[in-house]
């Protein structure tokens, strides 16, 4: 088979969703295959004024055990994401924990302040996470926006769903909301500049599969990897974090 930069990138995007599939399943399957228990929903804001584990108002975890979570004046820094497919891809996810158990909720609207530290490197925040076989597919809904501008909403799991928009929008140099509306099977990733909030760039996707159950919450980070990125070394920081329920309309946090 001939090979392109195309084809590369076709892969690189296949083994992108295998393996965020395969940390989907690993951050819910110990609640929700198992039935150990969760936490009921609840709406909050972490601002990231103290420990990451304080439960003040919820608590964050690493999903692979490398990434490194260092709160630091109001931001939480993620980095050093676990390199999945060496010299392919790399991803760290961090997954909201409250009272000891990971918080598990459906019809939500989350939203974080990110900035990333190269073109190549992304943020993302995820709801409805999935357990892996036999309780789910290890699928989750994604809204994440990257270095290079590119906003996307995505279904990852395999076979997946992904749209993307080219936006101007530049997380590597000021700081960029995005916010993920979830409603049954549709969601909407949203993404705008934090001092520009009337200029807002949206993607919609409807998950055509069977209705998922209600499932985990959290951030992720990583970047595809090109010849001489370096992507053991790319970061994301978020200033803020919330999440609501999307249906009752409950009040700005």
């Amino acid at each position: 088979m001939k090979t392109t930069a195309k084809t590369v990138q076709t892969v690189k995007s296949m083994a992108a969703k295998l393996v965020f599939s395969l940390a989907v399943c690993a951050l819910v399957a110990p609640t929700v295959a198992t039935a150990q228990g969760f936490t009921p929903f609840f709406p909050f804001k972490d601002s990231f004024n103290g420990p990451i584990d304080d439960d003040q108002p919820v608590s964050w975890f690493p999903v692979f055990g490398v990434e490194t979570l260092t709160v630091d004046q109001g931001d939480l820094i993620l980095t050093t994401p676990a390199s999945l497919v060496p010299g392919v891809f790399s991803l760290g996810l961090a997954v909201v924990f409250s009272g000891g158990l990971p918080m598990v909720a459906e019809n939500t609207s989350a939203q974080a302040v990110v900035r990333v530290s190269d073109p190549f490197a992304f943020a993302s925040i995820f709801t409805k996470g999935q357990a892996g076989p036999p309780a789910g597919d290890g699928a989750a809904y994604v809204a994440r926006i990257g270095g290079n501008g590119v906003l996307g909403a995505e279904i990852f799991t395999v076979p997946g769903a992904v749209i993307n928009l080219q936006t101007d929008l530049d997380p590597t140099t000021s700081d960029v909301v995005i916010q993920l509306d979830t409603i049954g099977n549709q969601f909407t990733a949203s993404a705008w500049a934090k001092n520009m909030p009337n200029k807002k760039y949206h993607v919609t996707l409807t998950d055509l599969a069977a209705p998922r159950p209600p499932g985990g919450l959290g951030m992720g980070f990583g970047g595809l990897s090109f010849v001489g990125d370096n992507v053991a070394g790319v970061s994301a920081t978020f200033s803020s974090f919330k999440i609501k329920n999307a249906r009752t309309g409950s009040a700005e946090l």
